[in-house]
């Protein structure tokens, strides 16, 4: 079985017009892949997050897990700093 020049051509057009198809498809295979592994990431945070039971509704002596305070325990001494004049009592008068 013989090829003509002209099949042969036609041929190369069709394999070359198939490998942008191919390249076209590996690029959106490649966004949705992408697409895919940030919606399980949410979906994790998400199952992590109902596992925890955050309901504003619930009191929270049944929350599992409590949130980090904004005030963290320093090793100073509280009060006014050395040195502060304190407020005159009535003793004072």
């Amino acid at each position: 079985m013989s090829v003509t020049e002209s099949d042969y051509q036609s041929l190369k057009l069709q394999i070359k017009g198939l490998e942008k198809i191919v390249a076209e498809l590996k690029g959106d295979n490649e966004a949705k892949a992408k697409i895919i592994a940030e919606q399980a990431k949410l979906i994790e945070e998400l199952k992590a997050k109902l596992a925890k039971y955050d309901n504003p509704h619930t009191p929270s002596s049944a929350q599992r897990y409590k949130k980090n305070s904004e005030f963290k325990n320093s090793s100073k001494k509280r009060g006014a700093p050395n040195g502060h004049r304190e407020e005159s009592t009535s003793e004072d008068q």
